[in-house]
C-alpha cells in the first residue's frame, strides 16, 4: 500500500477553498468564477477535476481507502476545526 495523500491534497483543498467562498455571500467570487474557469479551459482547475475524477473512482471501486489515525480529531465537536479559506 502507498500513501498517496499529498497527490489528492492540494487539489482538495483547492476544491474546498473554492467553495467556501463561494458559499460566503460577501465574497464576490462565486459557482459562476468557477463555471467561467472551466469554458476558458483553465489548466489547473480541469487537471483538478480529472484528478477528483480518479479519486472517486479509486474509492468507488476500492483501490482508494482513506484512513484517520486512532485518536485524532475529526472536525466534529473538537477544538481542532479546519482552517479558515486564505485571505479570510
Amino acid at each position: 500500500m502507498i500513501d498517496v495523500t499529498g497527490k489528492y491534497s492540494a487539489m482538495l483543498n483547492s476544491f474546498w477553498c473554492d467553495l467556501e467562498l463561494a458559499k460566503d455571500p460577501s465574497s464576490p467570487r462565486g459557482l459562476d468564477e468557477i463555471q467561467l474557469k472551466l469554458e476558458q479551459g483553465d489548466e489547473k482547475l480541469l487537471a483538478d477535476f480529472e484528478l477528483l475524477s480518479h479519486l472517486v473512482y479509486g474509492i468507488r471501486y476500492g483501490k482508494i481507502t482513506i484512513h484517520q489515525k486512532e485518536g485524532e480529531a475529526d472536525g466534529k465537536n473538537s477544538a481542532v476545526q479546519p482552517a479558515a479559506a486564505p485571505g479570510v
